[in-house]
């Protein structure tokens, strides 16, 4: 999959943006230095996270404490992985301010529109959350409980993800960016301000229905950690092990 990062996300990349071929290669050079030093700085600090969580499993420390303290690592980790593709970032954009970014717009309404559809459907909405947690559990415990699975979907059917609120307020965000993406030096710190302090750039509300939406989440996960069977345990501590030693192995490559 690893090998295959840089051309997804160059595929992405021209989903909204016109690039010539050199800036093309160019983008794709900058993609692969940035997944390189992802690799080799932060694939380490995953791998020892997945190990201390299998060690805390394996000691039935896996509770409340343990939960939240993993997930608030991980998602520093994830950050700062995401953070290192802010010069990649500037440099697109930098790219299209030559030409405009008709391109940009017309992607953007595209998935406002596609996006507000599927805000519509709350079945729709649960699907997407069960899916997401549907691949957590194919990679942790594999399979859950009757009475798990049934807590869960009550739950995604319950608090659905906020797209609404999504929606609205990445609207807002774009009409700003419209305002200053023709002057360079105010365009650099709104994408610099996307990358460092996204929350800064959203909406109150938004902000709001996603702590709820996350919190309710989080809640379920510590639910789950003092329901877990000696199988599923067993699974966890494997698939965790699995994937710190797939980590590690390519952060050595």
């Amino acid at each position: 999959m690893l090998r295959w990062a840089d051309t997804f996300a160059l595929s992405y990349i021209n989903d909204y943006f016109d690039l010539t071929s050199a800036e093309q290669k160019e983008i794709k050079q900058d993609i692969n230095a940035v997944i390189k030093q992802i690799q080799l700085e932060d694939f380490p600090v995953y791998s020892k996270h997945f190990i201390q969580l299998s060690e805390q499993i394996e000691k039935d420390q896996f509770n409340a404490v343990t939960v939240e303290s993993f997930l608030n690592q991980l998602e520093t980790v994830l950050k700062k992985s995401s953070q290192r593709f802010e010069p990649v970032a500037q440099k697109v954009f930098t790219f299209q301010a030559k030409s405009g970014f008709e391109s940009f717009d017309k992607e953007f309404r595209e998935k406002q529109k596609r996006d507000l559809k599927k805000a519509s459907d709350v079945k729709d909405l649960a699907k997407d959350s069960r899916k997401k947690i549907s691949r957590w559990v194919n990679e942790t415990v594999e399979v859950l409980t009757t009475e798990q699975e049934r807590e869960f979907t009550d739950m995604a059917l319950k608090f659905p993800a906020p797209l609404k609120f999504q929606i609205q307020s990445r609207e807002a965000l774009f009409e700003k960016f419209k305002t200053v993406r023709s002057v360079p030096e105010a365009r650099e710190k709104l994408i610099r301000d996307f990358f460092y302090q996204w929350e800064s750039l959203q909406s109150e509300e938004y902000l709001k229905a996603r702590q709820e939406y996350r919190t309710q989440y989080r809640h379920w996960l510590i639910g789950l950690s003092s329901k877990l069977t000696a199988k599923q345990k067993q699974d966890f501590v494997k698939n965790l092990r699995k994937r710190a030693a797939e980590l590690k192995y390519l952060s050595e490559r």
